[in-house]
């Protein structure tokens, strides 16, 4: 309730997300009243964000960076590059249940860096 309350377009909240100001990680250092909502799983701190648009989308980027990891394992087998990215990748994903891994500096970019690499397509370079 705190949310909709407070949120300008009560109706497209749930929606399209709450935005860093009232949710998330960084909406303490945004808001003066301290009075934002910082859930502990990563995955519910990116619905209060952006949305359930902003949450299927990220589930659909996960979707793709896995599949594109076993696409990587079908062509070059089992590489001592590829495992441990994979490894990592699913433990930071089963991590974001309890943390907000995307949002902190060090284990969101080593997150992001292997996204960006399984999702580009000229991955077979890293390989």
């Amino acid at each position: 309730s705190f949310l909709v309350s407070h949120y300008p377009l009560k109706t497209y909240g749930f929606v399209l997300g709450f935005g860093y100001g009232l949710v998330g990680s960084s909406a303490i250092q945004f808001s003066a009243d301290h009075q934002a909502i910082t859930p502990h799983d990563g995955y519910l701190e990116i619905y209060f964000v952006g949305g359930i648009l902003m949450a299927l989308t990220f589930l659909m980027l996960l979707y793709t960076t896995l599949k594109r990891m076993f696409a990587t394992f079908l062509v070059f087998g089992i590489s001592p590059r590829i495992v441990p990215c994979f490894i990592i990748f699913l433990f930071l994903c089963l991590f974001m249940i309890a943390y907000p891994v995307t949002s902190v500096p060090v284990i969101g970019a080593v997150f992001w860096l292997i996204v960006g690499i399984f999702c580009n397509k000229y991955r077979e370079r890293f390989f």
